[in-house]
This record gives C-alpha cells, sequence and structure tokens, in this order.
C-alpha cells in the first residue's frame, strides 16, 4: 500500500546523537531535500510510485529528480556538477531521521 503524500508534511530531526536530542526542536518542517542519488529509477520507484509522492516536471531535468511530497519537495541530483557533469556513484544518506506525516483526513 502507498504512502499518499499529496498533504504530507516532511519532518526531520538533525541530532547526531541520542544524547543532543533534546537540546533540539522535536521536528522541522523541511521545504527542501537534497540527496544524490546514483540511480533515478530507483529513486523514482521508491519516492513516487512506493510512497506516493508526485514528480514535478517542471523541475526534473536530465540532470535531477524532483519529487514533490506535500508542502516538501526532494531534489534528488544524479550529477554532482553542471559543468563537468560528474555522475553520482553513491547515494547520499540523512544523518538523522525523515518521516512522512501524512495530513489530517
Amino acid at each position: 500500500r502507498s504512502l499518499r503524500m499529496a498533504g504530507a508534511v516532511l519532518v526531520g530531526m538533525v541530532a547526531a546523537s541520542p544524547a543532543a536530542a533534546p537540546t533540539l526542536p522535536r521536528a522541522l518542517l523541511l521545504e527542501h531535500v537534497n540527496l544524490n542519488t546514483p540511480d533515478r529509477d530507483v529513486a523514482r520507484a521508491f519516492y513516487a510510485d512506493a510512497l506516493g509522492g508526485r514528480v514535478n516536471p517542471t523541475s526534473t531535468n536530465d540532470r535531477q529528480l524532483h519529487i514533490n511530497a506535500g508542502v516538501s519537495q526532494l531534489h534528488l541530483p544524479t550529477v554532482r556538477s553542471v559543468l563537468g557533469r560528474e555522475p553520482v556513484t553513491v547515494a547520499q544518506r540523512w544523518g538523522g531521521t525523515l518521516e512522512f506525516l501524512p495530513a489530517e483526513p
């Protein structure tokens, strides 16, 4: 079953360790998250097909995939620079947790 992201809010915990968490807000609204990804098809299958995000046709191009998730947007570049066109070879990992909170029905 896919999670529909149409009204979702993406939040993230940015604490480096559980001990640091009490000093930080519990959740932060993330309007844009940029994660380098080596495989566009896998990223699309996960964020769009499995989680129900929507591909943004206006800003998606041959260098990056943009997925809309409610009020948030995921930028998923597969090329590290515009000029050099070096491909991303290792997936970037978020240093905390990300949660999609669905909108209230």
